[in-house]
């Protein structure tokens, strides 16, 4: 018997370079003298994106991307899990483009996690996107708690849903008894 199995990288967000948003931007992408490709990107920081992308992409190519507000930018692929695909530009945005860019996506997620939603929320975190200087914004230190790890999180979910099936069946053997 065999199992197959993915391994993937995670990146805490202490370890990025640079701040990111969640937006969408719909673009262009190729490889070498290829046609462009269909590419949506749904992560954005200076430094790089996360896209969607129906191109085979695979780690250490270097792509061609042509997003709106950016234009064209060459990126290097540094990870890749088909159709999602993790880039760094050869080349950092500049402010002004961080700027076009969010107001081409017609939507921005702010931060989640945190007890303020909003109009106020959004800004803070677009404010984050376009300060590259800024590790960190001080609210969001006092305001947000790190997550609880995966396994806390994952016995938390078993142990309810446990709990969740047997009332099912205390309610199912009262009713049927």
């Amino acid at each position: 018997m065999s199992l197959a199995a993915k391994l993937r990288q995670t990146f805490d967000d202490e370890e990025r370079r640079s701040a990111r948003t969640r937006l969408r931007l719909d673009g262009g992408v190729r490889h070498g003298s290829e046609d462009y490709s269909d590419i949506t990107v749904h992560d954005l920081s200076a430094d790089g994106f996360r896209a969607e992308s129906p191109l085979e992409l695979s780690p250490g190519m270097t792509v061609e991307v042509d997003l709106p507000g950016i234009g064209l930018r060459e990126a290097h692929v540094m990870w890749a899990g088909h159709p999602y695909a993790g880039c760094a530009f050869d080349q950092p945005l500049l402010r002004e483009q961080a700027r076009a860019a969010l107001a081409e996506s017609p939507v921005v997620w702010g931060e989640f996690g945190s007890a303020e939603t909003g109009p106020s929320a959004l800004s803070r975190g677009a404010a984050a996107f376009l300060d590259f200087t800024a590790e960190t914004p001080a609210s969001a230190e006092v305001a947000s708690e790190p997550p609880l790890p995966f396994r806390t999180r994952a016995r938390a979910i078993i142990g309810l849903n446990a709990l969740l099936w047997a009332a099912i069946g205390a309610i199912a053997w009262l009713l049927l008894a």
